[in-house]
């Protein structure tokens, strides 16, 4: 048996130093859509009384997202174990702000709810 001499094993890659612009960025967006959510719901219950009535839907508002969120929490670890996590992370801020859309152009507000659920989709994807 031949012994390699030192010089031809590979070294690891050495570490970069201190956090990249797209690493706080990346931070920063997560931190806001987080707390998008945990700011903007009670805020809004008035006014979507005011538009839409059905005082008996406005708790759904705030638990749309959550329950969705919690929902796919053990999909989104999996997803983010399986694909590239700078795509799946793209992807889920994309969902987020489908979801931020449908709630912010929604007519009723079954469709409010139903954008909270798409948003909480996205951001439990973007959690992770």
């Amino acid at each position: 048996m031949t012994r390699m001499p030192c010089s031809s094993y590979s070294q690891p890659p050495e570490p970069q130093a201190g956090i990249g612009l797209g690493t706080i960025l990346t931070i920063y967006i997560t931190c806001i859509i987080n707390g998008f959510d945990v700011s903007n719901v009670a805020n809004i219950q008035p006014q979507l009384y005011e538009a839409f009535g059905h005082i008996e839907f406005l708790p759904w508002i705030g638990l749309s997202y959550s329950l969705a969120n919690f929902a796919t929490l053990a999909f989104a670890r999996k997803i983010i174990g399986v694909f590239n996590i700078r795509y799946v992370y793209i992807i889920s801020i994309a969902v987020f702000f489908v979801g931020a859309t449908l709630a912010g152009v929604a007519g009723n507000i079954s469709t409010v709810i139903a954008g909270r659920a798409i948003m909480g989709i996205g951001g439990s994807i973007c959690q992770n």
